[in-house]
């Protein structure tokens, strides 16, 4: 009789034992779902990341970079209207330019062998593959024309004319096609002035037109003359430089 008892007290406590076994084992499969893993690793992430979500909630809504953030400055050897930056140069700074250089400022004078020598005054007939057009400088005088913000002690205006006598396409010549030496045989930086402050501008023109355009240079302290160049790029041009000696 006790040997039963204790085999049916055996049974019940083993049945207990799988049953709860089974239990716990449910528990575990439900603790692992995938489900219930996606959780725990967000979890995990956030805790090791607290800033992760409000990165992101930054990043998807354009917010600025947390505060202390390095910010890459601007390359300070371009002009700051390619950096986008605020103009806060110097007013002793070279001239605003933003229609590019024809000429490095300081360059030395070199003419090519084929330079053909104008006068003022005199109109030059110029032949390309393009057609023939006729350019005359008209006059060089200094001016007191400036750009407010961008001082200069000495400024040239050059006025020209280029009529198109028979060219196949628009003429333009503008002041990208002209360079200007001083006394010392050194490249002057151009001087460009604001739109309203512009008066002869450049423009194209057809077969039978003719504009007459201003351009303009800072020019060297003492100068008296000048040495005007001009340069045209079309193929089979001639003569495809030409220059002028400029009295001041």
């Amino acid at each position: 009789m006790n040997k039963k008892k204790t085999a049916l007290l055996l049974g019940l406590v083993f049945g207990f034992a799988l049953a709860g076994c089974g239990k716990q084992g449910a528990g575990s499969s439900s603790a692992l779902s995938p489900a219930s893993s996606g959780s725990l690793e967000a979890s995990a992430s956030s805790a090791v990341n607290p800033d992760s979500e409000a990165g992101s909630a930054g990043e998807a809504s354009g917010d600025l970079p947390p505060e202390g953030t390095p910010v890459p400055k601007p390359d300070e050897s371009l002009p700051f209207y390619l950096t986008g930056a605020t103009d806060e140069r110097d007013e002793s700074t070279e001239p605003y330019n933003p229609e590019g250089l024809a000429v490095i400022p300081g360059e030395t004078l070199n003419l090519e062998e084929s330079a053909s020598r104008a006068f003022p005054g005199e109109a030059v007939q110029v032949s390309s593959s393009l057609g023939l057009f006729d350019l005359t400088v008209d006059s060089a005088s200094l001016t007191e024309d400036r750009v407010e913000g961008f001082p200069a002690e000495r400024v040239l205006r050059v006025t020209y004319t280029y009529a198109s006598t028979d060219y196949d396409a628009e003429l333009l010549i503008s002041s990208l096609s002209f360079r200007l030496y001083g006394s010392d045989r050194k490249a002057c930086a151009p001087y460009v002035l604001g739109d309203r402050q512009k008066k002869n501008v450049a423009k194209p023109i057809r077969p039978g037109e003719s504009c007459t355009a201003n351009i303009y240079f800072v020019f060297p302290k003492e100068a008296s003359s000048a040495t005007l160049v001009f340069n045209d790029v079309t193929e089979h041009s001639e003569p495809s430089e030409v220059y002028w000696e400029l009295n001041i």
